[in-house]
């Protein structure tokens, strides 16, 4: 019994001590999608460049609360904020 609990543990240990990351590529990833954000900002603005880049269950934190906002009512609210009228 014990040797049905210890081989797929040992398993484990081996598969997850195998991920081995280049941490250059990922902050060239990184740093390709902050120049991806910055050139639509200054192409299309502010709100259109958060839409865009905003994940499906975009959240924004409130007066001490969680409100949740989906992509099209972020992009409504910045587009209204005076973030729109600052960097336009």
């Amino acid at each position: 019994m014990k040797f049905f609990i210890v081989i797929p543990l040992i398993f484990l240990f081996c598969v997850s001590c195998d991920h081995k990351s280049n941490k250059e590529q990922l902050k060239q990833e990184v740093l390709k999608a902050e120049k991806s954000f910055e050139k639509m900002c200054e192409e299309k603005g502010i709100a259109e460049a958060f839409y865009f880049f905003a994940a499906d269950g975009a959240v924004i934190k409130r007066e001490n609360r969680y409100s949740d906002y989906w992509k099209r009512k972020y992009k409504k609210l910045l587009q209204q904020s005076c973030l729109q009228k600052c960097f336009s």
